[in-house]
């Protein structure tokens, strides 16, 4: 049970489930507590307690299978947004989907903090976290200014409509809101519309990383926007854009046709690249 719990329970940074390495980390130091008092109860002459908790083997729970993570492309960013019945809810979900924050981020967001730039598009700047109603510091410990989009910026300020303080996305009381009640009341609904499984707001960092890096943007940049400290992580958040594979396989000679050319490759729309023999 315990580690059922842990697979499935919501961390600080937005995501459902530890990894089966942490779950094992975890599963270790409890082994190590249990096994001490196991032996000293043994060496005070007490009733021994038993021996089912000593090898990980017996009860780990077995390797994830690699399936692609729950993540949201633009369309479906967009699709999600046009959905959404207020504008509080519209701008969130821009905001998650043009800026890849992880899940507290965007609830800890100001409206300072967010700043509109001369052609329309904007610059946010993620400084704290919001977990169970607290402020943190975000998990790098340090504040990062991501760009965001004209569609983004406008979405933004329709909701913010002219108000200079408070936070950004807020209750009615002023505080910011919760996950749990995002998930339930907002987003879900708008997934089971769309026929998608149901899923977290790290499915909106995970699309963003995605498109990102298929744009190609630079991984010094990627890491300044995402907060990530290195291109394993990048790599781990991407997933794959079937439709930025089309263009790319039509610069492939097929398998087994023999009139296919150099010049219908360039017909195509594919870039002519020097034939080496």
């Amino acid at each position: 049970d315990l580690i059922a719990t842990w697979q499935e329970e919501e961390r600080e940074d937005g995501e459902g489930g530890y990894s089966y390495k942490s779950i094992k980390n975890f599963f270790g130091h409890i082994r190590a507590v249990y096994n001490f008092y196991r032996d000293e109860t043994a060496q005070k002459g007490k009733p021994r307690i038993g021996e089912w908790f000593v090898k990980w083997e017996r009860i780990a729970p077995p390797q994830p299978v690699e399936e692609e993570q729950p993540h949201f492309s633009t369309s479906v960013t967009a699709a999600i947004v046009s959905r959404a019945k207020t504008q509080m809810q519209r701008a969130l979900f821009a905001t998650a989907g043009g800026s890849a924050p992880r899940g507290g981020e965007s609830f800890a967001l100001h409206v300072e903090d967010v700043r509109e730039q001369p052609n329309g598009t904007g610059v946010i700047c993620f400084r704290r976290s919001v977990f169970a109603g607290r402020e943190n510091n975000t998990k790098s410990n340090k504040p990062r200014h991501v760009p965001i989009d004209a569609s983004v910026m406008g979405e933004i300020k329709k909701h913010l409509a002219g108000r200079k303080s408070g936070y950004v996305f807020e209750t009615r009381n002023g505080t910011p809101l919760h996950l749990s009640n995002v998930l339930e009341d907002w987003l879900h609904p708008i997934l089971d519309e769309l026929g998608i499984p149901r899923t977290g707001m790290h499915a909106f960092r995970r699309g963003r990383i995605s498109e990102w890096v298929y744009s190609g943007v630079s991984r010094q940049v990627i890491r300044d926007w995402a907060g990530h400290g290195s291109d394993k992580l990048i790599d781990l958040y991407t997933k794959k854009m079937w439709e930025y594979h089309s263009p790319e396989m039509a610069k492939v000679k097929p398998l087994l046709d023999s009139n296919w050319t150099q010049a219908t490759r360039e017909e195509r729309g594919a870039t002519a690249q020097p034939i080496v023999k």
